[in-house]
């Protein structure tokens, strides 16, 4: 009988903590957070909470809290009267992480294989791995070798997190990696191809360039630029304010018909971003030993829908472009009360992503999370 009790308080529990997770994204320039819920009449999904809002004054710079105070007040406004939930899923602020791959030898014993990975994690990252959350993932086998991609973040980084989220009433259960949450909200439209694929996200702050291989995550790394800088190098090339230039390119962006707009917009920072791309795809194709490139490039984030933004990456690269609705390819009901979300769908590919993972029984350990082996 006790064994009984116990079983279906667990299954409880389990239930609770399913229906009690969301999916929140924050950056440097704002806070998006999304809950879902599977509809029992037809399985499919259902927008049940979602909220919005920027942030501004540099409160979280290069994914590290500045302002503890300000961001507690902000996230306590962002919650009141909102029906999120306890438990989040988040994303590591990429430029806070570490990420490499190595290959061991097919032959070690499981019981050594932990050891063995942290040891040889620990040659590549850049501070002792005590001070970090971490985990890892074996990526596939080749000739007699296992591949293995290893992330790895500051406790320090992830405890501000931590502990703001607790003292709003939030528990933080997943930390995982930015490029993981986008894939899996476009994953349905990407499924079928065949090659390699490369995600660009061009953020408020950081450029996240990603190449996943068979689905699987190969290749992370970030640029210091993003669309804040672009507005104002718009804004002091043309000698207009911060936000005339953000409503330039936001309306007319790549398809504008004023050519010295254009020509402000495609170059400095733009044209960094497009150069240090085409090095890494280049550094990939040489250390990977690949003749073909990329069957396809995929842009998410909120500046992916400046107009013509694709095409434009397109015609450098030469390899098709494309934006999905991750809304869309998941069968995701808006109901009207979260129909501003239509325009805002792309940038809410992350929290889309989060709120994916947050749907599953077993979200702390079906894939990569940095709180996974973590004491908290």
């Amino acid at each position: 009988m006790k064994l009984l009790d116990t079983l279906f308080k667990n299954i409880k529990k389990e239930q609770n903590t399913i229906n009690d997770t969301f999916g929140l994204d924050i950056s440097s320039g704002s806070i998006k957070a999304l809950k879902l819920e599977t509809k029992p009449t037809d399985n499919t999904l259902i927008v049940k909470e979602a909220h919005y809002t920027k942030l501004h004054d540099s409160i979280i710079k290069m994914g590290m809290v500045k302002d503890k105070t300000r961001v507690k007040i902000i996230l306590r406004d962002f919650f009141l009267n909102k029906n999120f939930g306890k438990i989040a899923v988040l994303n590591v602020p990429e430029v806070q992480s570490f990420a490499t791959t190595f290959k061991i030898e097919d032959t070690i014993e499981t019981s050594k294989i932990k050891d063995i990975i942290l040891h040889e994690a620990q040659k590549e990252i850049p501070f002792p791995l005590k001070e970090t959350y971490y985990d890892f993932k074996i990526l596939n086998r080749q000739e007699n070798k296992q591949n293995v991609l290893f992330v790895a973040s500051p406790k320090v980084v992830l405890n501000d997190y931590i502990s703001i989220l607790k003292d709003v009433s939030i528990k933080t259960e997943v930390f995982e990696l930015e490029p993981l949450s986008s894939f899996r909200a476009i994953k349905k439209g990407i499924k079928k191809l065949k090659n390699n694929v490369l995600i660009i996200n061009v953020g408020f702050a950081l450029t996240n360039i990603n190449i996943f291989e068979n689905n699987s995550l190969q290749i992370i790394a970030y640029l210091p630029y993003g669309s804040e800088h672009i507005d104002e190098f718009i804004s002091h090339d043309l000698k207009i304010s911060n936000t005339q230039a953000n409503v330039l390119r936001k309306t007319d962006g790549f398809k504008s018909k004023n050519q010295k707009f254009k020509e402000v917009l495609t170059k400095e920072v733009l044209k960094h971003i497009i150069a240090n791309i085409k090095k890494l795809i280049y550094f990939y194709q040489y250390n990977k030993n690949l003749t073909s490139g990329f069957e396809k490039i995929v842009l998410v984030g909120g500046f992916s829908v400046t107009p013509g933004f694709d095409k434009f990456i397109e015609n450098e690269f030469k390899k098709e472009t494309l934006i999905f609705d991750p809304l869309a390819i998941n069968k995701i009901e808006l109901p009207e009360q979260f129909s501003y979300l239509k325009d805002k769908k792309v940038s809410f590919t992350q929290a889309i992503g989060l709120a994916l993972r947050g749907l599953k029984k077993n979200c702390v350990s079906c894939d990569l999370n940095l709180l996974k082996r973590a004491v908290l």
